[in-house]
């Protein structure tokens, strides 16, 4: 207690000389208050009326930032407890989304490099941000592909964290059916199926969802990265175009559109007796993927809303353990713990192995949302659930 009176005291610790020194040091928002107050007195009075940093002004760049904490440590007068809310400056948060960066990717970064050069700027900036936070703006971007603001939307990251059940959980709830206001195409999916299914959904109000499609598998791969950088253009109507004999050969979108409409009255071959080799696009995307963001060509990110969700090993059980009530809500939740623990103990141990055998490469075990839910069903049927995990 009287240690803390001592830090509290602040005004008889530095003479006027050395106030108006450190007041000079101080970022431009904490110079002066609305009361007046400068120096350590104005330090206190912001960091207890902000929150954890997220209000402070972009352009205070990571320098001044750094600058801040070594005002608080020099002058070691700013107590604990009143600035609790001020937990960490920008320069340490950066710090900490670096080194959560390179353990998430498991990479080493290369002499002359930085971890942004690897990973990508979002990917990293967002591991600033408490995990809640992440999901909950991929949540509310999803939303905002279903009100129609915005028109292209890249989810990417680590894999089995719940990306796809976001989005069809929000597109379900929207009152959106699948099959008629929406699809979703997979790994299966080839460059021909995806243009025609962005023919068929190519009205303003139609959304398609590409979920883990390679596109780094060969010629097919390149094809099907060229039609999504063509359906998310930056104008409305979008001309997406694909060669092929069998198609019928339109000079424009508005052509494309006056044979759709013939084909629709004459019902050949349920509309389309061939399909136009081009045609205007206006529909929304969402793409799905476990790719990292240096894949990506600036310019599909830059007319994107890019949603980076890599998780830590930590930050992953921690989301887990967060929506655990929302699974299986029927089952005892002490008893969903416990194959929560028992899962992540045996991908732990599994991994150890590995790493005494020198064959991690051969890796294959998952410690993921989808592996916990088929564990939850399996210990929902049988009391001795426990033999069976290594089978997942």
């Amino acid at each position: 207690m009287e240690d803390y009176q001592c830090r509290t005291n602040t005004s008889n610790v530095l003479n006027a000389k050395e106030q108006d020194k450190l007041t000079m040091r101080l970022p431009f928002w904490v110079k002066k208050t609305d009361t007046g107050q400068t120096g350590e007195e104005a330090i206190v009075e912001r960091a207890t009326s902000r929150n954890t940093g997220e209000e402070l002004q972009e352009e205070i760049n990571l320098g001044k930032e750094a600058e801040l904490g070594e005002v608080y440590e020099k002058a070691d007068k700013v107590p604990t407890k009143r600035i609790s809310s001020f937990t960490k400056n920008k320069a340490e948060l950066w710090a900490d989304a670096n080194r959560r960066a390179i353990e998430i990717h498991e990479t080493n970064v290369p002499k002359g490099k930085k971890v942004t050069d690897l990973y990508g700027l979002r990917t990293v900036k967002v591991l600033m941000r408490p995990v809640d936070e992440r999901f909950e703006d991929m949540r509310a971007s999803i939303q905002d592909v279903v009100k129609g603001v915005v028109l292209s939307l890249l989810i990417y990251g680590t894999a089995g964290i719940g990306k796809t059940h976001s989005v069809k959980k929000a597109l379900t709830e929207a009152g959106y059916e699948e099959g008629k206001d929406w699809v979703i195409l997979t790994s299966d999916c080839t460059p021909a199926g995806l243009y025609e299914t962005a023919l068929k959904f190519r009205q303003k109000d139609k959304i398609i969802v590409l979920d883990d499609i390679d596109f780094q598998a060969g010629a097919n791969g390149k094809a099907m990265w060229e039609l999504v950088k063509a359906m998310t253009d930056t104008y409305e109507t979008r001309t997406v175009a694909r060669t092929n004999k069998n198609y019928k050969l339109v000079s424009s979108a508005e052509e494309a559109e006056k044979y759709l409409v013939e084909c629709e009255k004459k019902k050949e071959k349920k509309g389309i007796d061939k399909l136009p080799s081009m045609f205007g696009y206006q529909g929304r995307l969402v793409v799905i993927t476990n790719l990292t963001e240096s894949f990506f060509d600036e310019a599909y990110l830059s007319r994107s809303v890019t949603c980076p969700l890599f998780l830590t090993e930590d930050e992953k059980i921690e989301h887990m353990r967060y929506i655990l009530r929302e699974m299986n809500p029927d089952m005892d939740y002490f008893l969903k713990e416990r194959v929560l623990n028992a899962l992540h103990d045996q991908h732990i141990e599994d991994r150890e192995l590995n790493k005494l055998a020198g064959t991690e490469h051969l890796n294959r075990t998952q410690f993921d949302l989808r592996t916990l839910e088929k564990a939850l069903k399996i210990a929902k049927s049988d009391p001795d659930w426990k033999r069976r995990l290594h089978h997942l």
